[in-house]
């Protein structure tokens, strides 16, 4: 954020404000002409100092206002404000009682009515001509206005969605930035009239949602244009000049041009940014930056008197209007004086006196004195009522015993004896899987239980997580490998746990291309309801905006819903998946151990574009063994008639039966 600051002027707070215009009506200053969204038009003189209210006029219409241009739209009258309203273009004359009378009148001229929606509009400059007025519909339908007079409208361009519309007079070519993309026509493909398809002479998609555009004049033409994230600049034949990548989300823009600055080779312009910052820019070179103090949505550079030149027009979302210019001095805080005086020779005598304490306590061995030898800390926990340890007696009762040793810096190995009363007892204590960590474990959200059965040498692993079944056995076999040379080591493959997995994968996959099909028919819904209120907004028919409303917030949270289930099938397929995947690497780990190699591993499907379907049916392909692949192969090139086999004709056999009978 910038340090300077924006100097307020005048401000006004006007509510359900729309849209603002500078324009001059009299005494060759600009006035301040603002719209709002109740139909209100109000016309202020901020450059009047004896009226510090500086409103000229009031008006109240009926329709919503949208935009305002001010020009010579008539040859027998000067200024005319022409104001846009969604079913309305009307024209206003601004008149005075006498050339120094504070208050006006704004009277209506005449007005254009449309059967669809407007959108936006242009102002179209005509040498020595009245000018014209370009309307956009929302159906991207364009309109040409003279006067009282519609010279023509054209079917509409190809675009959904209407963007900022501009022209230029130097090239006679409209530059329209509907749909993302930024496409000139020829001005004089459309005076013709014709009803034909419009043929952009050249387009470019700006990858971005076009807010504003403004066109410049002069012997390089150039339309710029801002986007949400960025500005970029055009040339007549469409190439790019420059481009500007905006921090945050751009809100305004607007070009300006100073009395004491006559060079047109560079363009200067103003943006404004959702974090109530105002960037200008000298092209694409950023020459100055301030505080805003507010987020505005349009921007305008006046000169209100002779006083207040160039002056700073901002209007806020909220209906606050603030006319300023940029400020030099930058708004920092002071930091308070330090009047503490400090006396560094007594400082130095608390420094030299810590300094030998710190001595002092190394030589005594160190300020933190250290235990000597290993210390145990032991926690008996609750009394349980019965065990399910396999090797105890049934309803046996057990306590967990917590034995956590410290200060084990310099000890390799760590033996523990157990002393009991019992001879019995002390017999059947026994720590088979030694983990030896250093550390206390400090969650037991997984957990994973080894029993050893040394009556039957045979060891179980539990776990309510099949995923970590072959990290345990692998470690187990890795560990009882070490400590036993030579030792046949065997295990049951789990397949009834591969089944389960597998059945519970193909339920999963089911009510997975269920929810997909709810989402289709949900979206199409959706779609089905957004088409319709568009055509409603095209025909002006808004009775059933309501209906349509609490219908597609109903889809909508439908299609939310289903998405989410879709988005849990999915999490959970691909959880059995990596269950699967551990169960197929634990098969081959005991199928290895038995000195049988299978192609069942954790990574045989994964890696492939095949189903697991498929994968499977070559799995089992391939370990049928040579026996079966021989009778394949035999069954697949031989004939079909099988040596040592006599074959007998089915003629013969009746001819023995009736013989028989």
């Amino acid at each position: 954020m910038s340090l300077f600051r924006l100097v307020e002027w005048v401000s006004h707070a006007v509510p359900k404000v729309s849209t603002v215009l500078n324009a001059s009506f009299y005494q060759e200053r600009d006035q301040l002409v603002v719209g709002g969204e109740d139909g209100q038009i109000i016309i202020l003189d901020p450059g009047c100092r004896e009226d510090n209210n500086h409103v000229l006029v009031t008006t109240q219409t009926k329709y919503p206002i949208m935009e305002m241009a001010s020009d010579v739209f008539l040859s027998t009258m000067d200024r005319i404000l022409a104001v846009l309203s969604p079913t309305k273009l009307t024209y206003y004359a601004v008149n005075f009682a006498n050339p120094d009378d504070t208050h006006a009148t704004l009277d209506e001229i005449f007005c254009h009515s449309f059967t669809t929606s407007a959108w936006n509009m242009c102002v179209i400059p005509i040498d020595d001509s009245p000018s014209q007025i370009l309307v956009q519909s929302i159906d991207c339908k364009l309109s040409l206005f003279q006067g009282d007079q519609c010279v023509f409208s054209l079917v509409p361009l190809r675009a959904l969605q209407p963007g900022p519309i501009g022209y230029c007079q130097t090239t006679q070519t409209l530059f329209v930035a509907n749909n993302g993309f930024l496409a000139a026509i020829k001005f004089s493909l459309m005076s013709s009239g014709s009803q034909k398809k419009i043929n952009y002479d050249w387009s470019f998609n700006l990858g971005d949602t076009a807010i504003k555009m403004e066109v410049t004049e002069g012997l390089k033409p150039t339309t710029i244009i801002l986007c949400r994230r960025h500005v970029s600049a055009f040339n007549g034949s469409g190439s790019v000049v420059w481009q500007i990548r905006l921090e945050a989300v751009g809100m305004a823009m607007c070009l300006y041009k100073s009395l004491q600055i006559n060079n047109t080779q560079f363009n200067r312009l103003i943006i404004a940014t959702s974090d109530d910052t105002l960037l200008i820019f000298k092209d694409n070179q950023l020459i100055w930056n301030c505080n805003a103090q507010m987020s505005p949505v349009s921007l305008l550079v006046c000169s209100y008197n002779k006083s207040y030149e160039n002056v700073i027009t901002m209007m806020a979302s909220s209906g606050k209007i603030v006319i300023g210019y940029l400020g030099t001095e930058p708004s920092l805080y002071k930091v308070p004086e330090d009047k503490v005086i400090v006396n560094y020779a007594d400082r130095m005598e608390q420094l030299k006196e810590i300094e030998l304490k710190i001595k002092e306590s190394d030589a005594a061995g160190g300020a933190i004195k250290r235990k000597e030898g290993i210390q145990m800390k032991v926690n008996i926990g609750e009394i349980g009522k019965r065990t399910i340890e396999p090797n105890a007696a049934n309803n046996a009762p057990y306590c967990n015993l917590m034995i956590d040793f410290s200060e084990l810096h310099n000890v390799s190995k760590l033996h523990i004896n157990v002393n009991s009363e019992c001879a019995k007892s002390t017999a059947s204590i026994q720590i088979p899987f030694y983990v030896g960590s250093k550390t206390s474990p400090t969650s037991n959200k997984v957990t994973i239980t080894a029993h050893c059965m040394f009556t039957q040498n045979r060891y179980r692993i539990q776990s309510e997580h099949v995923s970590l079944l072959q990290i345990a056995s692998k470690e187990l076999v890795k560990r009882i490998g070490e400590s036993v040379q030579g030792m046949e080591i065997g295990g049951v493959i789990p397949f009834e746990y591969i089944r389960e997995t597998l059945d519970e994968i193909q339920e999963l996959e089911t009510k997975k291309k269920e929810e997909s099909k709810v989402i289709d028919c949900r979206m199409k819904e959706v779609r089905a309801i957004e088409g319709l209120s568009l055509n409603s907004c095209k025909t002006g028919n808004m009775s059933n905006l309501t209906a349509m409303d609490a219908l597609f917030d109903k889809s909508y949270r439908e299609l939310l819903t289903s998405m989410d289930n879709y988005n849990n099938f999915s999490n959970k397929i691909e959880n059995e998946k990596a269950a699967l995947n551990s169960l197929f690497q634990l098969a081959a780990d005991l199928s290895k151990l038995s000195r049988v190699e299978t192609v069942l591993t954790n990574n045989f499907w994964t890696t492939t574009h095949q189903s697991l379907r498929e994968r499977l049916c070559y799995a089992v392909r391939s370990d049928r063994g040579n026996e079966m692949a021989m009778i394949e192969k035999l069954c697949e090139h031989s004939p079909k008639e099988l040596p040592k086999i006599k074959e007998e004709e089915e003629e013969e056999e009746e001819k023995e039966e009736s013989i028989a009978a």
